[in-house]
């Protein structure tokens, strides 16, 4: 399940993050001087959301948050290619927030379900399940988008079936406010 997680959301980051400067510049042309603002601007957006994931995961739980903002992601990067300049500047910086709002709570679940002995095997099917992920998102996303610039269809396409997978969380323990001995009472 947690691959499968990994690997959804990696279809909607690879894509929303490879092709926002391309989109930016050569087809709603935004000068270098903007598009160089708004990456400063998410970093803004990002530590806070980073530090709203980190309470959210404490204070709601681990898989809410983490759905929640997976969610929030393919929705913010429709939003990010929906073609105005506006709707790129703010659903990058919305993007940017909720994948750090998603980055404490889902690094916390996939940590604390596992116990040592097997976690490392887990983080490497992870980055395995990741960049499967990615790869088929860019090559969706980019095969759709390159039919006559065709970049909030591709986007809608790509990411939107995405949400589904949030219901994976639902089948994964709810780990907050519990130690991982608590989970795996067997590896203590």
């Amino acid at each position: 399940m947690v691959a499968l997680i990994g690997f959804a959301t990696s279809v909607i980051t690879g894509p929303a993050n490879s092709y926002v400067f391309v989109y930016a510049q050569n087809v709603l042309g935004l000068s270098g001087t903007i598009t160089a603002v708004m990456v400063v601007v998410a970093a803004v957006f990002g530590l806070v959301g980073l530090i709203f994931g980190r309470w959210l995961a404490d204070t709601v739980g681990r898989r809410p948050t983490a759905a929640g903002a997976m969610a929030a992601m393919a929705v913010t990067g429709v939003l990010c290619y929906s073609g105005s300049r506006v709707a790129l500047l703010v659903g990058y910086e919305l993007g940017i927030f909720c994948a750090s709002t998603f980055a404490p709570a889902a690094g916390a679940l996939v940590n604390e379900l596992f116990p040592t002995s097997v976690r490392a095997s887990v983080a490497g099917w992870n980055v395995a399940a990741g960049v499967a992920g990615a790869v088929i998102g860019l090559l969706v996303f980019g095969s759709v988008a390159d039919v006559g610039n065709r970049f909030a269809i591709g986007a809608a396409v790509t990411f939107l079936p995405m949400v589904a997978a949030t219901a994976l969380f639902l089948l994964l323990p709810e780990t907050r406010h519990k130690e991982p001995e608590d989970l795996w009472p067997e590896s203590a």
